[in-house]
C-alpha cells in the first residue's frame, strides 16, 4: 500500500478556515489533522529533529535559541526565509503534535521566530499556519510521515547523514527494511546499502571526528557500501575500520575514489602504500602489475587487442577491399609505432 503525504491547503486562503479539518494519509491510515493559526510562543521546536543530530553531539541540551540558530544555518534556510518573508506567509504549514511540538516544519518554525523578532510590530508573524495531529498518531507514523517529507521528497532535504539516521531511527522502532522501502519507494537493497552505510560512518568515523564533518564524507561511505567488489573486504570490520581510518586521514579525498579500492585491497602492497603515502601510490602500485585495472588509456589498450584477435576471416576479406578501414589500420599502427618510439618499447 502506497504511502501518501499531505493535502496542503495553508497559505492565507487556510487563515480563514480555523478549525477546519485536514486528512493525512500514512501507510494507509487517514489521519485527521485540524487547522490553526498558532500563537508563536505556544510551539516548540523539536529536538528529536534529525538535523539536530549534529547540535546535540556538541551539546546535548540545547536552549530553544540554540536549537533555532542551528537550523537557520542549515544548507537552503536562508533561501526558504526570503521566500517566506517575501510572500508574507506559509504555503504549506508546518504539522505539530498534539503537544504542539513541530512535527514536521522545523526550519519554517525557526524562520517565523526569526522574523517575529526583527518585526515585533508585524501581526503576521506573531501566529504560525499549523495542522495539529490528534494524540491518535502514534511515533512510528511520525517517522514514516517525516520520511517522507525529508528523506524522499522535493522538499528541503535533510542532510544525507541525518536522512540515513532517521531510518535508522525507523529501523529501532522495530520496522523492518522491507517495510521501510515499501513506504518510501525504494529498494530493499537501497535501504540495506543506506543503513549499513550509516553504522560504518556513526561507528568508525563520526564518534571520532567533530561536529559537520559527515556532511563531507558521506558519499565516501555509501560509495564503499554500495561496491559489490568489496563485498568481501567489507565482511572483515577491521577492513571497515581501515576504510574510516583512510577517509578521516584525508587519504581517499573523493567518494568517486572508492571506485578505486577494489583493485587496490586485491593487492596487499597496494593497500600498504595506500595506508602510507595515499592514493596515488597504490594505483601506481596496482598499474606495476596490470596497468589496465587502473589506467583508461591501458583498459581500452587491451580492450582494442582482444577485438583485433577476435577478427574472422570474413571481416579479413573485407578489410582487403576497403581503403577507409585500411586507414584506420594505418593510422593505429603509426600511433603504436610513435609510442613506443617516444618510451624505447621494443616492438617485436
Amino acid at each position: 500500500m502506497k504511502t501518501v503525504a499531505v493535502d496542503n491547503d495553508g497559505g492565507p486562503a487556510a487563515r480563514k478556515n480555523q478549525g477546519a479539518q485536514r486528512f493525512i494519509t500514512v501507510d494507509g491510515r487517514v489521519i485527521p489533522a485540524e487547522y490553526r493559526e498558532l500563537p508563536l510562543d505556544t510551539v516548540r521546536l523539536s529536538a528529536r529533529n534529525p538535523r539536530i543530530r549534529r547540535l546535540l553531539k556538541a551539546n546535548p541540551s540545547p536552549s530553544d535559541e540554540e536549537i533555532q540558530k542551528f537550523l537557520l544555518d542549515e544548507d537552503g534556510v536562508a533561501y526558504l526565509q526570503k521566500q517566506i518573508r517575501d510572500n508574507g506567509g506559509l504555503v504549506d504549514p508546518i504539522i505539530v503534535n498534539d503537544k504542539l511540538e513541530v512535527v514536521e516544519g522545523n526550519c519554517r518554525t525557526a524562520i517565523y521566530l526569526k522574523l517575529r523578532n526583527g518585526r515585533p510590530q508585524d501581526e503576521q508573524w506573531k501566529t504560525i499556519p499549523s495542522y495539529v495531529l490528534g494524540s491518535s498518531v502514534n511515533t512510528r507514523e511520525v517517522l514514516i510521515l517525516q520520511a517522507i517529507y525529508h528523506v524522499h521528497s522535493n522538499k528541503i532535504k535533510w542532510g544525507a547523514y541525518e536522512q540515513q539516521a532517521h531510518l535508522q531511527t525507523m529501523r529501532n522502532e522495530k520496522m523492518e527494511p522491507a517495510e521501510i522501502a515499501r513506504v518510501l519507494g525504494l529498494s530493499v537493497n537501497e535501504i540495506n546499502v543506506l543503513l549499513d552505510a550509516y553504522d560504518s560512518m556513526t561507528k568508525h568515523y563520526v564518534s571520532k571526528t567533530a561536529a559537520g564533518e559527515e556532511k563531507r564524507v558521506w558519499s565516501h561511505f555509501l560509495e564503499f557500501h554500495k561496491n559489490p567488489n568489496l563485498a568481501k573486504f567489507r565482511q572483515n570490520e577491521e577492513n571497515v575500520k581501515t576504510f574510516a581510518n583512510l577517509v578521516r586521514q584525508g587519504k581517499i579525498k573523493k567518494g568517486a575514489d572508492v571506485r578505486k579500492l577494489p583493485a587496490i585491497v586485491a593487492e596487499p602492497k597496494a593497500l600498504q602504500k595506500l595506508q602510507k603515502q595515499g592514493l596515488d601510490a597504490a594505483i601506481s602500485e596496482v598499474g606495476k602489475g596490470d596497468p589496465s585495472r587502473v589506467y583508461p588509456l591501458f583498459k581500452q589498450m587491451r580492450k582494442m587487442t582482444t577485438l583485433l584477435k577476435e577478427l574472422n576471416s570474413a571481416a579479413i576479406q573485407e578489410l582487403k577491399v576497403r581503403t577507409a578501414e585500411q586507414q584506420e589500420v594505418q593510422a593505429l599502427y603509426r600511433a603504436i609505432v610513435d609510442v613506443a618510439r617516444a618510451a624505447s618499447v621494443k616492438l617485436v
